[in-house]
């Protein structure tokens, strides 16, 4: 490859958080949020997304390395359909290398999809060298999902993924995200570190396929559904409440309410298994209890009592589900870049 089709460009590593929704996840989806606006709390943690673009491939063509290999022609023939479009939302239409890798397995609840297309756009763009903003990567990445593909979703895990930290989003109804990042005490560091627990179920799914039946319902205004979301949503001041005052003992409790208002927006949402799981979990010192992302599958989050975590990691370990440990993540989409 020449030396012209390579000045100022650079190879790029981008690394972006997964997140676990607190309190009102599933009203900044689409839908719901067009209408009636939408808050979230969402906390990242250090479990991460990590892209690295090269922009130089000696073919000329695209070599992707995510779950599934990809050697692609142009960028309309790559199969992966997220990674084809924040390709060309960063710049890149062949000529190539992309390499991706993650801590936890993606459609699992933990906003992987939108950590990618952050990661993604992020590595993009420091390898063509332009500048970046974390709100405008956010636009990009959600857009991709949103626009480009149609999926039923919002906007929440790609401004985690974005921002990192604990968040309060707020998006009105065009969509326009207020953020506002919340400090911790002592007491609240300690329990998101210690005391909430992360269990996969072994089962993945579509969020875009279990979220379009909510915005379907939505749309035909399903009043059970919209007032279970307004309810999800009306959860919200209790959890900045409890962060604000450093009480995480409010937080469990708070955690099942959006459970068990979530599990009623759909049949696609819960199952005997993960009803089985909730069982297991508060009779064994558990004092909140939630599926993360849009149900069906993938991970549980537990709010253990203080002294419980053992036991609740031996019961469930017993059960057959494995654990991810994580602590808070405090920083956001991070990249670094080496000159070609």
């Amino acid at each position: 490859m020449s030396e012209s089709m390579t000045k100022g460009k650079s190879i790029a590593v981008a690394r972006s958080p997964l997140r676990i929704s607190l309190a009102g996840g599933g009203s900044d989806v689409v839908s719901y949020a067009s209408r009636f606006g939408s808050d979230v709390v969402g906390l990242a943690i250090n479990k991460y997304v990590t892209v690295t673009i090269h922009p130089n491939q000696f073919e000329g063509s695209i070599k992707a390395y995510w779950e599934k290999a990809e050697h692609a022609e142009n960028l309309e023939a790559l199969e992966n359909s997220f990674g084809k479009f924040a390709l060309m939302r960063s710049g890149h239409f062949g000529n190539t290398q992309v390499m991706v890798q993650a801590d936890a397995p993606s459609g699992t609840g933990l906003g992987g999809s939108g950590a990618f297309l952050v990661s993604m756009i992020h590595a993009g763009r420091i390898a063509n060298n332009q500048s970046v903003d974390k709100g405008e990567l956010a636009e990009a990445a959600s857009s991709v999902e949103i626009d480009d593909l149609k999926r039923m979703v919002g906007k929440q895990d790609h401004y985690m993924a974005s921002l990192g930290g604990l968040q309060h989003l707020s998006f009105n109804t065009n969509l326009e995200a207020d953020t506002s990042s919340l400090n911790m005490g002592k007491n609240c560091i300690d329990y998101f570190n210690n005391r909430l627990l992360l269990f996969y179920t072994g089962q993945r799914r579509n969020a875009g396929e279990i979220l379009k039946d909510q915005a379907s319902s939505v749309k035909v205004n399903n009043s059970s559904t919209i007032e279970r979301i307004h309810k999800i949503r009306e959860l919200v001041p209790d959890m900045l409440h409890a962060i604000r005052c450093d009480n995480p003992c409010d937080i469990g409790p708070i955690l099942l309410a959006h459970w068990r208002e979530k599990v009623g927006l759909g049949k696609k949402v819960g199952n005997s298994f993960i009803a089985n799981c909730e069982e297991l979990a508060m009779k064994n010192g558990a004092d909140g209890f939630k599926l993360l992302g849009a149900g069906g599958g993938g991970f549980i989050l537990i709010s253990s009592k203080p002294g419980y975590q053992e036991q609740l990691r031996r019961v469930f370990s017993e059960a057959g589900l494995s654990e991810l440990p994580f602590q808070y993540g405090n920083s956001g989409t991070m990249a670094t870049s080496l000159p070609l």
